[in-house]
């Protein structure tokens, strides 16, 4: 059993042992940490990765908001920079999906599609324009000036790099063969012969594969039926995709087209995700350690960041349950074993009993010659108190340096 009491400047912990009251100087604020499980800490940020940006993304992208930037995420909710139309908001999102605050920060720029970028680069006077959606942005294969060119282009449709990479023909190549193809209605487009005098490709229309013979002008010579294409992926269709891959905890971030967005776990690795609507890979970027399970050091730490104090931890069946104190409240709060806060409950004013009360409960319990002392540090040296029932000090004796 142990109480915090304030003397001099100093707070001290007060644990009762058998006949007296012992005190230290160091109070204890959480259960001793599992051995077990670890986790890692994002550099600067002081809290635990935990996987929540995902869901605030999702929740955020299904009420239009896009560019949308996860920046703080605590134990009731999160912050996000995001777009709403042509405006920027600084978003709080509680964990229940409901909006807290949305406040306007500036001017949003909206990011494009695919045949936005043809469209541009074409008025720019580019000619046979072929685009591919690639990270958030996309790769474009030009012309001008005779010149077959390599641009990447941003997710708002701007220009960011040009590379010459060759020259551009009076004969159509695969590349500008692909762009005719997609026009006619074709999908999933591969080359398997890029030599003259035919171009063989394998290509998707109608869920059914093909195989066409093509001449130097982008005309379908024969067409031979070789199979079955799995139908457009869906969003409902995401997670038991990226499951078949081999991936776990799926996140679907982003839920419409031109691209999809999701954050999954694989090989202990938590990766954000970008395909296209038949499930081919587009983008992948690294978020870390995919956290399983939060110790209980872990998750006092998450809750002594969230401004909570006295904080005890106690692992309860599938999930933790954490005493703690906040702005003069006990409360009783619950997190998942992944960190997720599943509830809060008030148990009355954050106050213990007086010293007093402490001594006639013993009393009452049939304790007798109840001893108080208390133990800590002043002045380099390790100071023995003796109170009495009142919690005045009525022996001081030093025991020694600290």
């Amino acid at each position: 059993m142990t109480k915090q009491i304030k003397y001099g400047s100093r707070i001290l912990s007060v644990g009762f042992v058998a006949g007296a009251l012992a005190m230290s100087a160091a109070p204890v604020e959480a259960e001793r940490l599992d051995e077990g499980w670890r986790l890692q800490i994002g550099a600067g940020s002081g809290k635990a990765q935990r996987g929540v940006s995902a869901e605030v993304r999702r929740l955020l992208a299904a009420r239009g908001f896009t560019e949308i930037e996860v920046f703080r995420v605590g134990l009731k909710g999160a912050k996000a920079r995001a777009c709403l139309k042509e405006t920027r908001y600084e978003v709080t999102i509680l964990n229940n999906g409901r909006i807290a605050q949305s406040a306007p920060t500036g001017p949003c720029r909206q990011s494009v599609g695919a045949a936005y970028v043809r469209e541009k680069l074409t008025r720019q006077g580019f000619s046979r324009v072929l685009v591919e959606p690639r990270n958030s942005g996309f790769i474009a294969l030009v012309c001008r000036n005779k010149q077959r060119m390599r641009l990447a282009v941003s997710q708002f449709g701007d220009v960011t790099r040009a590379r010459q990479i060759g020259r551009c023909a009076t004969i159509l190549e695969p590349n500008d063969i692909e762009q005719a193809l997609k026009d006619q209605g074709y999908n999933r487009i591969r080359f398997t012969d890029r030599q003259l005098p035919w171009y063989k490709a394998e290509a998707c229309k109608n869920n059914q594969r093909v195989e066409l013979l093509l001449t130097r002008f982008a005309e379908v010579r024969r067409t031979i039926p070789i199979g079955k294409c799995a139908p457009p992926l869906k969003a409902a269709d995401l997670q038991r995709f990226l499951a078949s891959k081999g991936y776990s905890r799926v996140a679907v971030i982003d839920p419409e087209l031109p691209r999809y967005g999701a954050e999954a776990c694989k090989d202990g690795r938590r990766v954000e995700l970008q395909l296209t609507r038949f499930g081919r890979f587009i983008g992948e970027r690294d978020l870390g350690i995919c956290v399983e399970r939060l110790s209980r050091g872990d998750v006092a730490e998450l809750v002594k960041s969230e401004g909570y104090r006295r904080v005890r931890v106690k692992k309860v069946s599938n999930t933790y349950e954490i005493d703690a104190c906040r702005e003069k409240k006990r409360v009783l709060l619950k997190v998942s074993l992944s960190g997720d806060f599943l509830g809060e409950t008030v148990r009355g004013p954050c106050t213990g009993p007086s010293i007093t009360n402490i001594h006639n409960n013993f009393v009452q319990d049939g304790v007798k010659k109840l001893r108080i002392f208390a133990f800590g540090c002043k002045k380099g040296q390790k100071v023995r108190y003796r109170l009495d029932e009142f919690g005045k000090v009525t022996e001081t004796k030093i025991q020694g340096s600290c």
